[in-house]
């Protein structure tokens, strides 16, 4: 059973003190400058929406609270790519996982398997919270590519506490940022070389509050060159069975 919206954000903010106190004592003191989280994390959503087009690498890992007989995750590895308005090709595995694919477009999103030959074609279902928006399936960065990041993502920014600055040898400084919103509560690392995201950890919260995943997500690659051709071609659909999404093995 799925403990309320506002019991988990209270046990997961007392979480956060615990982790921005250990952040803190891990980070030299001699910081480039005081950090500033809310310009940061602003900057950071301005940068993403700004961007016609976005490439890059996910790596996750998934909290307990994604349990395989409530939510599925495709896997733990992903290349993206994203194209405004709204079109998504995302190649998931890694590690032994399945090999599926994603493609979003014309509001729908579509999940195959080459190894399977199979597809199901699910409509998105954005009203739940972007996390969630592929009915059945937790994809936590969804939210980043979306029109408002800021709403997107976080569900509305309520508050933001900046934590820590990257010392000044470092060679990619960053900001931490502890950030809550309507829709989700945790930590933000901004690579403020390029001025995206470099990895968050959280929980994310389904609309109403009537879902809770959480993860910890870490972002390589960004590149906002254009899609080369057939960037979002995908290979085999068109030839693929219609399968219920149990029949992926996902």
């Amino acid at each position: 059973m799925v403990k309320s919206f506002a019991a988990d954000r209270r046990a997961f903010g007392g979480m956060l003190a615990g982790l921005g106190a250990a952040a803190l004592l891990g980070v030299p003191r001699a910081w480039a400058a005081a950090p500033d989280g809310a310009g940061a994390v602003n900057d950071m959503i301005a940068a993403l929406q700004a961007a016609r087009a976005l490439s890059f690498t996910v790596q996750a890992s998934y909290g307990a609270s994604v349990a395989a007989d409530r939510l599925r995750t495709l896997g733990s590895r992903a290349s993206v790519v994203f194209e405004r308005p709204g079109r998504l090709f995302a190649t998931f595995g890694g590690g032994g996982e399945p090999d599926v694919r994603l493609l979003i477009s014309d509001g729908q999103a579509t999940l195959y398997s080459l190894s399977l030959a199979a597809k199901t074609v699910l409509k998105l279902a954005r009203e739940k919270g972007a996390a969630f928006a592929v009915p059945g399936v937790f994809i936590p960065f969804l939210g980043l590519l979306g029109d408002d990041a800021g709403k997107d993502f976080f569900g509305g920014i309520t508050s933001v506490t900046p934590i820590a600055e990257g010392a000044p040898g470092q060679a990619e400084q960053t900001t931490l940022a502890s950030v809550m919103g309507g829709a989700f509560t945790g930590e933000v690392w901004i690579d403020r070389s390029i001025g995206l995201p470099a990895r968050t950890t959280g929980t994310w919260f389904g609309a109403a509050g009537g879902v809770a995943a959480s993860a910890a997500v870490d972002f390589s690659g960004w590149s906002s060159e254009a899609p080369v051709a057939g960037a979002f071609a995908a290979d085999g659909l068109d030839g693929a069975k219609s399968v219920e999404i149990n029949g992926l093995g996902l």
